[in-house]
């Protein structure tokens, strides 16, 4: 009888092994939209649900997103302006998070944005006014932009505090004369914090 039940414990803990061990333990909420289990950390956004408004064709971007990454592409000379959108009446809740962080590339500096149902912000990166703040890099790299260094500005809104429960856009923009048709900035593994 001790056989048995040593052959079936080993058997039950191969099948737990091989399956993942479903029901908990592996740090993901399962809706993948950064508002679930309250640490973000091991969370990657899946980019298809929260931002499922997206329009592919966008006035200065073609706007390409996965589940995992997204890739603003220039179609206007010289300006790049490409946007992630929550579906009407819906909104990214990150009320539990202190940030965002990204692995990104660019072939230029370029703007981060986040807009509320009635404000948009952007990302004051190292102290900056936010206007080409984020250095161009060739290679994947790592981003992290607390909510702290957003700025708002009396011609994006009435210049409130950004509601981290509404949140309805990403904003990615370039600066004008510097872009090509055809340059990207490339997002992946979006995660809040």
């Amino acid at each position: 009888m001790k056989k048995f039940t040593w052959v079936f414990v080993f058997l039950t803990a191969l099948v737990l092994v091989l399956s993942g061990c479903p029901g908990g333990g592996d740090g993901v909420n399962g809706n993948g939209n950064g508002s679930g289990n309250g640490n973000g950390t091991d969370d990657n956004i899946n980019l298809l649900l929260v931002f499922s408004a997206t329009p592919a064709a966008q006035d200065k971007a073609g706007v390409t997103v996965s589940q995992n990454g997204a890739v603003f592409t220039t179609n206007v000379a010289g300006d790049m302006w490409g946007e992630l959108v929550a579906p009407e009446a819906s909104t990214w809740n990150l009320s539990a998070y202190t940030g965002i962080k990204f692995e990104y590339k660019a072939p230029h500096n370029f703007s981060i944005f986040l807009q509320d149902t009635t404000n948009m912000f952007i990302f004051g990166f190292n102290g900056s006014d936010g206007w080409g703040a984020i250095s161009f890099v060739d290679d994947w790299t790592e981003i992290t932009l607390p909510f702290s260094i957003l700025i708002g500005n009396d011609w994006f809104g009435d210049n409130s505090p950004l509601n981290k429960a509404s949140v309805i856009k990403l904003m990615f923009g370039m600066a004008t004369g510097s872009e090509r048709i055809g340059d990207k900035v490339e997002i992946r593994n979006l995660k809040a914090y």
